[in-house]
């Protein structure tokens, strides 16, 4: 058995991720509760904001992989746990800062984690080439935001307030890893009772992440596409915009994984952090694979030792006691 399973094919594979999930309850996509940011437009909100646009970059009508351009809505969609336990995840796909990849790092993600107890908040956020008066870090703000909005809603959801994490796929990595080394100093102005929760995470994911902006280790075009947006000189951007440079004193606990062959962000950001976080006393947990190039998610990782990924993660979040169920619902 174990044999013919390593030997699926991805259809394969992504049927059965899809039959596991919606067999345990998962929540149709066409039912999925999607939640405002913000109370009306965000800040920043420039004279002609930009126009969403939806791209399905698949020709496999089964597999969708659609990306998100022009995002003036920043919002939560909701995967409630199937069986609850109190824990929570905020999730942030990647896509350069250029675009957003809804399925690969939202969608995939937030049915894996839910239909194992854990509430699941996929963010849509702002990109910085959009116009936004507080760029670059529009995108940052709708991370604080976030953590904000659902630390606050806990009882909303009976979520446990103490356990809510942060994870983040390649430069969704870098939004949450910005989160954490901005700490509690938000990146726009108070703007209701939502901002008076708590911004830290209470445990740490990083993808294949985009960390460090120097021209070495930078991913290409999410260093392009911050560093054309701030309008500040390349030397003082180059510090303010690696998250990796800024990682602040006893951060929570933390969880890295990326593949070595990995073309697109050299994993010596992922190894840069490890170093980091625990020069500031974090507890690290850290995979890298030797395949698995970039962007692999779950559904480009069937077949190859990096698809251990999401079951390590959730044994180290176990591990870590968040899953500890307690009354609710």
């Amino acid at each position: 058995m174990m044999a013919k399973a390593v030997t699926l094919g991805r259809r394969a594979f992504l049927s059965a991720l899809a039959f596991s999930t919606s067999a345990a309850g998962t929540t149709p996509e066409d039912r999925l509760q999607s939640f405002d940011l913000w109370p009306g437009l965000p800040p920043g909100t420039p004279s002609h904001p930009p126009v969403e646009a939806l791209t399905n970059r698949s020709l496999d009508p089964s597999l969708p992989d659609r990306v998100l351009t022009g995002v003036v809505r920043p919002r939560l969609d909701y995967y409630p746990a199937i069986k609850p336990t109190g824990a929570a995840v905020v999730v942030v796909p990647g896509g350069g800062y250029v675009r957003i990849a809804i399925d690969k790092e939202g969608v995939d993600i937030g049915r894996w984690l839910s239909a194992r107890g854990v509430d699941v908040f996929v963010v849509t956020y702002r990109l910085p080439g959009d116009g936004w008066t507080n760029v670059p870090f529009a995108p940052v703000a709708d991370g604080q935001r976030a953590m904000r909005w659902v630390r606050f809603h806990a009882s909303r959801f009976q979520i446990d307030p103490q356990r809510i994490g942060l994870i983040g796929f390649s430069a969704g990595g870098h939004l949450a890893a910005s989160v954490l080394a901005d700490g509690e100093a938000a990146r726009y102005p108070a703007t209701d009772e939502i901002d008076e929760a708590a911004i830290r995470p209470d445990m740490l994911g990083l993808f294949y992440p985009v960390l460090d902006m120097s021209a070495g280790l930078a991913h290409s075009v999410s260093r392009k596409a911050l560093f054309d947006a701030s309008g500040l000189p390349k030397e003082q951007a180059e510090v303010l915009l690696s998250p990796n440079r800024r990682v602040p004193k006893m951060p929570p606990p933390t969880f890295l994984c990326c593949a070595l062959d990995d073309p697109s962000v050299p994993p010596d950001n992922t190894l840069a952090m490890i170093a980091n976080l625990r020069a500031q006393g974090g507890q690290v947990e850290a995979h890298l694979f030797q395949k698995g190039g970039h962007g692999f998610g779950i559904r480009k990782a069937a077949g190859l030792p990096v698809a251990a990924w999401p079951g390590l993660l959730y044994a180290w979040i176990r591990a870590l006691g968040l899953l500890d169920a307690h009354a609710r619902r």
